[in-house]
């Protein structure tokens, strides 16, 4: 599956990650709050990555940029599909969904 996304949108997502450092649970602070229990493993709080600065966050989206050809290239005679996540989250994750479960009763 691609997922297609502008850099802008891809940087927001990136800067908004929230995770669980206990069972690695990672979701967003437009879904779940910054210091809320985890709601897969109760264990630990939800915190920022440390390192999500917006300079690395451009270096590490510029890096994709660079390697996307290689990777298309390298699984292009598998069978592929291409979304576009320019959406809300929450299209976003009820079309990921439908495509999850499209795949598992085909």
């Amino acid at each position: 599956l691609i997922l297609d996304a502008p850099t802008c949108v891809c940087r927001e997502r990136m800067m908004n990650r929230l995770a669980c450092w206990a069972c690695g649970y990672t979701t967003s602070n437009q879904v779940d709050t910054l210091g809320s229990s985890c709601p897969r493993c109760h264990t630990s709080k939800l915190a920022t990555r440390m390192q999500e600065t917006e300079n690395l966050i451009d270096t590490r989206l510029k890096h994709y940029k660079e390697i996307e050809p290689e990777v298309l290239e390298a699984f292009a005679d598998f069978p592929h599909g291409r979304y576009d996540t320019h959406r809300s989250l929450e299209e976003c994750y009820t079309h990921y969904l439908d495509l999850i479960q499209s795949w598992k009763n085909p």
